[in-house]
């Protein structure tokens, strides 16, 4: 007969089986699930790029000339969509690394998206576009400017504009080149470079709109108090000759016919006769809602 210590530990060790065999159930039935959302995951992603294909056609249906496959204010509607909805434990970052890594994919079934960079901002962009696009080094943003004014390039990526970065001071002789998006560390940071091209500048919700004067050096103290007092934002001021100095500045608007009204006063200001137009925009998201967002997935 058994002793009461041998059946004892047989009843521990079946409890200890049973229990082994329901986590190793459950582990099983939640792989299996993970599996089916893998499987539903590419099978959305396959027909999303026969979508991307089918608008690559239908633009090429109804756009003369070269069709503009990277859209700037597009992509940033979808990023703030996914900062709007994004909850749960999963990292932001890496959400926003996937998504960026798709829409590179899918621009480049469209065709080539030839990308220059200044060499300064290689992980940058690189982060920025994925692994599908072209990439061409540039060692001279001036030299660069003038080849994607010949169409000899598709996009330019440059370092931000400021008082030490002044290679803007050459947009003053190619007028169909524009500020078309920007780029940054992450999409709670200020931008680190922005991106050029000869196609139209697109306008999401919130934009940075960036306009140019080129006027007498005599004048641009009293350009520097009127932008103060209109409250536009001061970017970048510099010296285009002997004669002449430029100066950039910013206004954060919604729309292009309020750009274009801004555009209106400043031409019919005290600096009529200057040289004065829009050179970009760029989408923005205003610190406090980017600050409410961070928050929101931290």
């Amino acid at each position: 007969m058994p002793s009461k210590i041998t059946k004892s530990k047989d009843i521990i060790d079946k409890s200890l089986l049973k229990n082994k065999f329901r986590k190793d159930l459950n582990i099983s039935l939640y792989r299996k699930k993970i599996d089916k959302i893998d499987i539903k995951l590419h099978d959305l992603i396959m027909k999303r790029a026969i979508y991307v294909k089918n608008i690559a056609k239908e633009k090429k249906k109804n756009v003369k000339g070269k069709v503009s496959i990277y859209r700037p204010s597009r992509e940033h509607e979808i990023f703030e969509d996914l900062l709007r909805r994004h909850k749960g434990d999963f990292p932001l970052k890496v959400l926003i690394k996937i998504w960026r890594n798709l829409i590179g994919g899918y621009i480049s079934l469209q065709g080539d998206l030839k990308i220059s960079y200044d060499i300064t901002l290689e992980t940058l962009v690189k982060d920025y576009f994925g692994v599908t696009m072209v990439y061409k080094k540039i060692n001279s943003i001036n030299k660069s400017l003038n080849q994607l004014n010949r169409n000899g390039l598709d996009i330019l990526v440059v370092p931000f504009p400021n008082n030490k970065q002044k290679w803007w001071l050459s947009l003053t002789k190619f007028k169909s080149l524009f500020i078309i998006g920007s780029i940054s560390e992450s999409i709670f940071e200020k931008p680190k470079a922005v991106i050029l091209g000869k196609q139209d500048m697109e306008y999401t919700k919130k934009n940075n709109v960036i306009y140019m004067i080129t006027l007498e050096h005599k004048k641009s103290h009293l350009l520097e108090k009127y932008i103060k007092q209109k409250k536009y934002i001061l970017i970048s001021k510099g010296k285009v000759d002997e004669k002449y100095a430029a100066l950039l500045f910013s206004s954060l608007l919604t729309t292009r016919e309020e750009a274009n009204h801004n555009l209106y006063l400043l031409k019919n200001s005290e600096f009529k006769r200057s040289k004065i137009r829009i050179i970009g925009t760029i989408p923005y998201l205003s610190e406090k809602e980017l600050n409410a967002r961070k928050n929101k997935v931290q």
